[in-house]
């Protein structure tokens, strides 16, 4: 299973990765990944500090089950491992080079008006190995929380096209 859409043939809303991990109750995801990125060579090893944030944004669409009124009570955590670095190239896709960016989120139901919070211990950047240690007891370093538009049904089935309100605690994380 994979948090893509089963051989992309399944309905983008489909989510059966993340509304197995839901209907299991699961408290802890761990993923272990070799997601690619579209940056160049140049944009990863000029900012190797800083994360793939289209990846991380990714990542969190692909949890949404996880957030609002069809989140199940407490928090849900997840970690995603992915590779760093580049691996030559493919005769069908050329330079393979991942997107790093391993990182420790929770996803939970939402609170103060809004329908789902995603808090961030820690994140690699683009080129950053290593090993993540993380106290989630600690406060995160960053939270996303997310307000269903009034058109959008909040069953954790949406349109992808939908717009979305989220508010941060770091400037610049979209």
């Amino acid at each position: 299973m994979d948090i893509n859409p089963y051989k992309f043939e399944s309905p983008w809303t489909a989510y059966e990765f993340a509304n197995h991990a839901r209907e299991a109750r699961a408290k802890i995801v761990v993923v272990s990944m070799a997601w690619l990125t579209r940056l160049s060579s140049e944009e990863v090893s000029g900012q190797p500090v800083i994360p793939d944030m289209d990846t991380i944004g990714y990542w969190i669409e692909r949890f949404r089950p996880l957030l609002g009124p069809s989140a199940h009570d407490g928090e849900v955590l997840v970690v995603c491992a992915n590779r760093a670095g580049e691996e030559g190239t493919d005769p069908r896709i050329g330079e393979v080079r991942y997107a790093g960016s391993s990182c420790v989120m929770g996803f939970s139901e939402g609170s103060g008006g809004f329908d789902g919070d995603v808090r961030i211990w820690k994140i690699f950047g683009r080129a950053q190995e290593g090993v993540l240690l993380v106290d989630t007891s600690d406060a995160p370093s960053f939270a996303v929380a997310r307000k269903t538009p009034a058109s959008e049904p909040a069953t954790g089935t949406t349109d992808p096209d939908a717009q979305t309100s989220d508010t941060n605690t770091r400037p610049g994380f979209t």
